[in-house]
Formats: C-alpha cells, sequence, structure tokens
C-alpha cells in the first residue's frame, strides 16, 4: 500500500484512487493520509491537472478534424448476420463449398502444391544422400574384397594404454578380453573388424544412424584419394565409428571406434614395409619376426664407456623403453652403476627384445643383459591343496554383490572391468614413482636444459594416462558401487606436496591403497575382513585416488 521506507502511496494506487478502482477500505486509508500529507495532495493534484489538460487537447482536436466520407457501418449487425449464415449451413456443406471454391481455381492452389513436392524431394535427396552414399561404397568395397585373396595382414591397434600389434583374425591376450565384449555387444565383428563386411553388417542393424561421406585427396599425388565414412547413432553402444577406404580397390586402411562408456580404439593396416615397429605388451604381437642378429663377437668398446655414467645417461635409457611401451608391465630392468647403466630382462619377448637391443646400441655407457627363461632357476612350487578352503567371510560378499548387481554375469563383467582397468593404473603409478626414485631434486638438478624435457614428457605422459585411468575407474565402478550399498560422500582436495617426487610417491600410495580393497572386496586377494571393504570404503578410496590424480596433473607437470 505504501512506498519501501516512505509511508506514502505508491503513484500506481493514487492513480486507481481518481479512477474509483480501489476497494472502500483502501479508499479510506488514502483519503487520510490525503488529509495529512501536503506532498501526496500536491502529486495528486499535479496529476489531477495533466489528464485536465490531456482532455482539453483531445476536445480541441476533435472540434478541428472534417468531416468522415461515409458513415461507418455496424460491425455487430454484420456479425450477428454471418453468424446465422454460419447456424444455418452443415459441416458438409461448408467443406463441399470450400472444396469447389478450390477446385475452381486451379491457377491459386496447383503450384504452390507442385512447389511443395519438390521442395519435399530435395529435402528427402539432400537428407539420404549420405546414406545411400555410404551404403553404394560399402557395397563395392564388399565386392572388391571378395574378389581379392585372403592375406594375414598385421593391424596396429591404439588404445588409451598404448598401441599393439596382432595379426588379423586373431583375437587373444589382455586387449581381447577388454574390447571383445564390447564389439560384440555392438553386434560387431572383433575377429575381423578393419574390414568393409563387418562395417556394412554394424551398420545395416542400427535402428537409427547418420552417415558422412568425405573425399579427401592426396595434394602430393592428386591420382590417390580415399573415402572416409562416419556412422554415429544413439541405438547402440558402439555410438560412432569410421572406415577409411582407399580410393583406388576400395581396401580398408583404418577404422576408429568409439563406444558409450567413452572408450575408443583405432584399427589400421600395417604395410609389410611399414617401419612403425609393433609395441608391447608382448602378450599382444603375433608377429613372429625374427629378432635382430646381436653383434659380431669382439665389437671394440665405445671410448664413452670408460666415462662415469650421469643421470642423464639412465633418463636417456628410459625414455627409449617409454617408446617402445617396454616400460609398463615389461620384465625389464634398468640400473645404473659408476661406469654404465645396465638393462636387464628375463624372459623378455624375442621381437621386442631385438628393439630394445637396436635401441640401445646407439646410447652411450649402456650394456644389455637379456637372460633365457630356462637360464634362471625357478624357485619351489609348493603341491597345490586338494582341498582348498574358501574364505567364508569372502564368499558371503560375493554373493551379496552378485544379488545387488543382478547375476553372476553382472558381476563377472564388473570385476573383471574394474581390475583391469586397476592394473592398467598400477603400471603407471609403478612408472611415475620409479621416475621420482631415479630422479630426486639432486639428481634431476644434475641434468641438462634437454634432460629436463624429457623428464618432464616422460612424466606428463603418464600422469596424464594415470589421470584418465582414475577417472575411467570411478566411472565405471560407481553405479555397480552404489547398487551394492556404497553412498556417495565429499571428498576433500588432498593435500599439495612442495615436489612432484613426494606426490608422485603419494599418488602411488593411493593407487595401491585402492587396488587392495578392490582385490578384497572381489576375493581376489586376503585381507583383514573385519576393518574391510564394505563398498563404501572402495569408492572412497577410488574418490580419493581419482582427486589426488587430477591434483598431480593440475599441479606437478611444469
Amino acid at each position: 500500500m505504501s512506498d519501501l521506507g516512505t509511508g506514502h502511496p505508491p503513484e500506481g494506487d493514487l492513480l486507481r484512487f481518481l479512477e474509483g478502482e480501489v476497494s472502500p477500505r483502501e479508499a479510506k486509508s488514502i483519503q487520510a493520509h490525503l488529509d495529512a500529507c501536503w506532498q501526496c495532495r500536491t502529486e495528486l493534484e499535479e496529476v489531477k491537472g495533466t489528464i485536465g489538460e490531456c482532455v482539453r487537447y483531445r476536445r480541441s482536436v476533435h472540434e478541428h478534424l472534417p468531416d468522415p466520407p461515409g458513415p461507418w457501418f455496424n460491425i455487430r449487425q454484420r456479425m450477428e448476420v454471418a453468424d446465422a449464415e454460419i447456424a444455418e449451413r452443415s459441416l458438409g456443406r461448408s467443406v463441399a463449398s470450400a472444396l469447389q471454391r478450390l477446385v475452381g481455381t486451379p491457377r491459386r492452389w496447383v503450384p504452390a502444391i507442385s512447389v511443395i513436392l519438390v521442395i519435399g524431394l530435395v529435402v528427402d535427396q539432400l537428407r539420404n544422400a549420405p546414406s545411400v552414399q555410404a551404403a553404394e561404397l560399402l557395397r563395392k568395397a564388399v565386392a572388391a574384397a571378395d574378389a581379392r585373396p585372403v592375406s594375414a595382414l598385421r593391424l596396429r591397434i591404439r588404445t588409451v594404454d598404448g598401441q599393439f600389434v596382432r595379426v588379423r583374425g586373431e583375437a587373444r591376450g589382455t586387449l581381447a578380453s577388454r574390447f571383445e565384449p564390447r564389439f560384440r555387444a555392438a553386434h560387431y565383428s572383433w575377429e575381423d573388424p578393419l574390414s568393409a563386411r563387418s562395417f556394412a553388417s554394424w551398420r545395416d542393424t542400427l535402428a537409427e544412424k547418420r552417415d558422412q561421406v568425405t573425399k579427401v585427396e592426396d595434394t602430393a599425388r592428386p591420382a590417390n584419394h580415399w573415402f572416409r565414412i562416419r556412422t554415429t547413432t544413439q541405438s547402440s553402444s558402439l555410438v560412432e565409428a569410421s572406415i577409411k577406404l582407399r580410393g583406388g580397390d576400395l581396401r580398408p586402411i583404418e577404422s576408429e571406434f568409439h563406444f558409450r562408456d567413452r572408450e575408443w580404439v583405432n584399427i589400421a593396416e600395417l604395410e609389410e614395409n611399414d617401419p612403425t615397429p609393433p609395441l608391447a605388451p608382448a602378450v599382444e604381437m603375433a608377429a613372429r619376426e625374427p629378432a635382430p642378429s646381436p653383434p659380431p663377437v669382439g665389437t671394440p668398446v665405445r671410448a664413452e664407456r670408460e666415462l662415469p655414467a650421469t643421470p642423464g645417461d639412465e633418463l636417456r635409457v628410459l625414455a627409449a623403453l617409454h617408446r617402445l611401451n617396454a616400460d609398463l608391465g615389461e620384465p625389464v630392468e634398468v640400473k645404473r652403476s659408476a661406469s654404465e647403466v645396465l638393462v636387464t630382462g628375463i624372459g623378455v619377448n624375442p621381437r621386442l627384445r631385438g628393439r630394445i637391443e637396436q635401441e640401445m646400441r646407439g646410447l652411450p655407457r649402456v650394456a644389455v643383459q637379456f637372460t633365457d627363461p630356462q637360464a634362471a632357476p625357478l624357485p619351489p612350487v609348493e603341491p597345490a591343496s586338494d582341498n582348498p578352503q574358501r574364505n567364508p567371510d569372502a564368499a558371503r560378499r560375493q554373493l551379496d554383490m552378485e544379488k545387488r548387481l543382478g547375476g553372476r554375469g553382472a558381476y563377472d563383467q564388473f570385476a573383471n572391468q574394474v581390475l583391469e582397468t586397476g592394473d592398467s593404473l598400477m603400471s603407471r603409478a609403478h612408472a611415475l614413482r620409479r621416475l621420482a626414485e631415479r630422479f630426486p631434486p639432486k639428481a634431476e638438478a644434475e641434468l641438462d636444459a634437454e634432460g629436463q624435457a624429457t623428464l618432464r614428457q616422460l612424466r606428463r605422459e603418464h600422469a596424464t594416462a594415470l589421470a584418465g585411468l582414475a577417472v575411467r575407474l570411478e566411472q565405471g565402478s560407481r553405479a555397480s558401487l552404489i547398487a551394492m550399498g556404497a553412498r556417495v560422500s565429499r571428498v576433500e582436495a588432498p593435500p599439495s606436496t612442495s615436489t612432484w617426487q613426494q606426490a608422485a610417491e603419494d599418488l602411488f600410495r593411493d593407487a595401491r591403497h585402492t587396488e587392495s580393497l578392490l582385490a578384497v572386496m572381489l576375493g581376489g586377494a586376503t585381507g583383514d575382513t573385519t576393518s574391510v571393504q564394505t563398498p563404501g570404503q572402495v569408492l572412497a578410496a577410488i574418490e580419493q585416488l581419482k582427486a589426488r590424480a587430477e591434483q598431480y596433473a593440475g599441479s606437478h607437470l611444469d
């Protein structure tokens, strides 16, 4: 009723008071205020004067206007006549009359309908042109593949964890256990993923899809070109797939796959003369090429061997192993002494062994000693118990988890995915920790500018991959752990450390703690079952690890 903080009625209420639009109670209150307030009385008089001026102006203008050219007709009377006519006419007669008028004037409706039909056809062609082109290219590529002889080509497979090489048609090892279920769930052939037939078969199963066909010319060699077909969909766990076809013979040379869980894999054909080496882990390498022959006996030792080995020499060895993916889980050890950097290994894959020897030949003050598994002493093997006793607490936990997750199959899938991601994460944590142990602040200070840049690059690659794996572990386990009864809690940011070496040690500790909790919860290890491993504790450890990894990646890479 009054302005905020003044006690005076607002201007709107005064206007309503003048128009007589306020309630009797409001009118009485406003009148009482006007009797006591000279400011509001003055304002009200000014409003009355303004209204009076407006009335006088309209009257004077109206007196000087010319007479209208004709009398205004009564629109209400015409509307009443129209209503009467409509009431007398039936719906059928109205529709028939409208159609009769439309048919009687074809010059009006025929061009409009023709334009609408043409526009519809053009839009339909533009919308379906990529799909038609994609289907035709795939049909021709399948026919061309059927006419070519089958050959066992090597395939290079890239994932977030690195690169692998296998022969087409072979599907074994940890890579198969990781990706084969995803491909099968999407109805895509894992045995022959780089194939126009496999791509076309998957594409035909999609209820909804969008295609994109791109033709790319080779600017260096105009005669060469290739096509890329990209198909996206929301009706499959494989939400995007692309295949690259060589223009001359429509031979598939590369495919890339993106899954709904943000996992991705790139598969490309390796030509026989391709210089790209097969990379670790060795269990995924199917090529059986002989290892390079060792240097002949009696090769003179380089003069550089007489100089003391430095942290820079050791870093160059670690960088070379990293380029070969031999620093993640491979049985290769590096040890620096006063005179040389010694690279040793037992049972290293022959091809990887040859590549390592080739890389180390060009480095000063480096020695390589590989040992065959047969030459290494084996520890005594204890006979397995005929009646292994399973921890009853672990058995009860597993049954409870299976029930909460919806069955044994769902539990196995969850366990395999979590443990596999945890293994890859621990490999990165171990690699980062080894760098911190080998290059404490004092040794790091001995590196030249190039060495420090190399060390930063190694740390960055391991830390970035580790942070991505921690995010994947958290995303892949959160829903299942919550289904098991875990509650989401706020995770405090871990305290920051002054050196990247200490931060790497803290990150390794959190990763090992998380791995232990997962192993005990899933029944893969023994532990203190009285203090463990509720799903809530495991989820809290995973979220703490994720926060630690993201903090490291954001604070300790410069």
